[in-house]
């Protein structure tokens, strides 16, 4: 887990009035100008998209693990936690794993040439995919139970370090 996921950009805890200040601020990246749909299901059925990617923010830690515990009724549907308290709902096609198959496909490249890194449940595919798959020490537990290696954190340069002891000696 990534320090400061749980508390607002002021320090104190996240709660409904803060929440989207601080995921607007971390995830700047996130469109939040998208119509809203009832459910997911209304928004695959009205707008038939071939990739997409919805994420879900919990300001609640007891919701969100229990979100994380029910099985995703869809099988053409991933549903994993990509960051502290923030779930991620996406198309099956859209998965790290499958764009790492495709790019190995296009490359002719085996797996056993294939080293991935990750830190959230959203690189869990993509490990599955690799020849050696490389947790960063600050993953989430169950991303460094999937992985073959657990580096250093992203702060400690866990990635540099690994690649430089593995592939330097």
């Amino acid at each position: 887990m990534q320090p400061g996921c749980t508390e607002a950009l002021s320090g104190e805890p996240l709660n409904t009035e803060n929440a989207e200040h601080f995921i607007r601020k971390r995830y700047f990246f996130i469109n939040f100008d998208v119509p809203e749909y009832p459910s997911l299901s209304e928004f695959i059925r009205r707008e038939h998209p071939l990739v997409w990617k919805v994420s879900g923010f919990y300001a609640d830690r007891n919701q969100f693990n229990m979100i994380l515990k029910k099985p995703f009724p869809d099988e053409n549907v991933n549903f994993c936690a990509s960051d502290d308290l923030l779930t991620e709902t996406s198309s099956a096609h859209a998965s790290k794993g499958n764009g790492l198959r495709r790019l190995m496909e296009l490359l002719d490249i085996h797996k056993d040439a294939v080293m991935a890194f990750g830190d959230n449940g959203n690189d869990v595919d993509m490990f599955h995919t690799a020849g050696i798959s490389v947790a960063v020490g600050n993953a989430l537990p169950e991303v460094q139970a999937e992985a073959d290696f657990v580096s250093g954190t992203n702060d400690e340069d866990g990635v540099a370090k690994f690649l430089e002891e593995r592939l330097l000696g």
